[in-house]
């Protein structure tokens, strides 16, 4: 039978966290006894017991210090920290200031929450779904409007919670947070322009997470240890033996703190990153569990909302050369994450109003969170609908846009798709670490001034070279790219930047070659033609100037 209570008691003596802040760790420990309801002095008796839980469900059981020799100074030495997923040694001293700040930031003892539902619910942010709402909140919401309630029978406005929580999607859609938008009524819904009348729903999902849990994408075990461990375990490797594979290729072995990281990691992504992203993006939650997110945003920021959301999940700075952010994905988790210094594998939440996380201010993590690592990706599904579609059919639509990103070889993808009013479709899909991102950024960044009429006029031009003709399941494609249809795109665009777009020829030359040269190396050629279609109806719910429909 599993004694839980020394389990979680070893669980809090080392923490994952642990080594990256290790100073006045003991304070951060105390203050969750003092919320569990355990005494200070409960490690006393199970200190050395909890040592040896803690070796076993937490670290590699490796040989004895004082016969290995191996001796870690944490005082002198650069020590190496290295995330238990992805590896990758942070060297960080006992001095510095990330260690210096970290550590001395010891969590304040909380009050203990009295007991009660109704105080629970009043305090706490709960995202429901709409069948939730019907099936769990629809008495109380309906009960509360009656005359013939008892007095102090519900102890929160159901109503009230709910219109200053959860937001219509012509709220989402407007980007306006008005009380009139509530019931989105026939009238509310004639009254929005056309280009605040598209929503988008996004469809996240971590890619491979079997293949995390089975251990196939477990890291290297050499990457787990530290410098003189690899030494040890190099020089006692016994390579070559039949049946034994060479020191480099072993694996991390599977054990309870390597599932415990995974968990630890899904947990921190879906309780402290998922709902403020989706927030600041002007969207609503519609759910979060673990690798899982489901949400609604405005559909002009719904690629940017998908770009944090997944670096957020991997834990990798905006700054980083390959993370592709946007100016606008790169100021919103600023505001909510500290990244100074940049930990791959680990974010810390800022205290402000912005990173708030449903939480008491004395409830909020303070140090620095364990997330998936730059070694896991996620692939995003993107369907930008119309206020007057059906919601099931939206949300479907982003399902199936995340299953066509999931079937891009490597994964770690997204697909956005956008259905018009009028019936046609248009999108694509590319992987995030590909340079089509930054182009989709720079364009929505105003590069020259560009407007969606541009993007049009280009399209007219690329449809006779990229369609080829028609047959009975619909238009058909170039299926590769050649020199000659390369350069004739290139081509059409320098001519398209220098009529429409104003710009000068050398300027137009070296825009058209950079932006070809990324988009054709990672998109197909009939998805090359529908990202530019893609980027010209999106653009135009920003900027409505062009005469084409909606």
């Amino acid at each position: 039978m599993v004694n839980w209570k020394q389990k979680l008691l070893a669980f809090l003596h080392d923490p994952p966290h642990k080594p990256v802040g290790i100073a006045n760790h003991e304070q951060q420990r105390d203050s969750f006894l003092n919320r569990l309801g355990l005494p200070p002095d409960a490690f006393k008796d199970l200190l050395r017991e909890s040592d040896w839980q803690a070796s076993a469900a937490d670290r590699l059981i490796f040989p004895e210090p004082t016969r290995s020799g191996l001796r870690v100074d944490w005082a002198a030495n650069d020590c190496e920290f290295r995330h238990p997923l992805g590896g990758g040694a942070t060297h960080c001293r006992e001095d510095a200031p990330y260690c210096r700040r970290y550590g001395r930031q010891a969590r304040q003892r909380p009050r203990r929450c009295r007991p009660g539902f109704g105080r629970l619910a009043a305090q706490v942010h709960l995202n429901y779904g709409a069948l939730t709402v019907i099936k769990r909140l629809w008495a109380r919401a309906y009960l509360s409007t009656r005359e013939d309630t008892p007095d102090g029978y519900f102890d929160f406005g159901v109503c009230q919670w709910l219109r200053g929580n959860c937001r219509s999607v012509i709220e989402i859609a407007s980007g306006r947070r008005d009380a009139i938008f509530w019931d989105e009524t026939d009238e509310q819904l004639e009254a929005l322009k056309p280009e605040e009348s598209y929503y988008a729903v996004l469809a996240m999902d971590g890619d491979d997470m079997g293949q995390w849990l089975s251990g196939a994408k477990a890291p290297p075990l050499l990457n787990a240890l530290a410098s003189q461990a690899q030494d040890y375990f190099r020089q006692r490797w016994q390579n070559g033996k039949p049946g034994l594979p060479n020191a480099e290729k072993v694996k991390r072995p599977l054990s309870p703190g390597y599932h415990a990281s995974i968990s630890e990691a899904l947990a921190n992504f879906s309780l402290y990153c998922a709902r403020p992203i989706v927030e600041m993006f002007g969207g609503q939650l519609l759910y979060a569990g673990g690798d899982d997110v489901l949400a609604m945003a405005p559909a002009a920021n719904a690629l940017d909302c998908a770009q944090a959301l997944q670096l957020a999940f991997r834990g990798v700075s905006p700054e980083a050369p390959d993370a592709h952010a946007s100016l606008e994905v790169k100021r919103i988790l600023r505001d909510l994450f500290d990244y100074s210094p940049p930990v791959p594998g680990f974010i810390t939440l800022r205290r402000s109003e912005r990173a708030d996380v449903g939480r008491a201010e004395h409830l909020k993590p303070n140090w620095p969170l364990l997330l998936m690592g730059p070694a896991a990706t996620a692939s995003v599904g993107i369907a930008i609908g119309h206020v007057r579609s059906p919601m099931q059919d939206v949300i479907q639509a982003a399902r199936d846009a995340e299953k066509y990103a999931k079937s891009v070889i490597g994964k770690g993808a997204f697909c956005l798709m956008a259905h018009k009013r009028s019936g046609e479709g248009v999108g694509f899909r590319a992987q995030w670490a590909s340079g089509v991102i930054a182009v989709w950024s720079e364009l929505n960044e105003g590069v020259c001034d560009l407007s969606n009429r541009f993007a049009y006029r280009y399209t007219q031009l690329l449809k006779p070279l990229i369609i080829e003709g028609g047959s009975a399941e619909g238009a058909r494609y170039a299926q590769k790219w050649d020199t000659t249809l390369s350069d004739a795109a290139r081509a059409e665009l320098c001519h398209t930047l220098r009529k429409q777009g104003g710009l000068k020829s050398e300027q137009a030359i070296l825009l058209a070659k950079e932006w070809t040269t990324k988009l054709a190396g990672a998109l197909s050629p009939r998805d090359y033609l529908h990202f530019w279609m893609t980027w010209a109806f999106v653009s135009r719910l920003v900027k409505p100037e062009t005469h084409s429909p909606i």
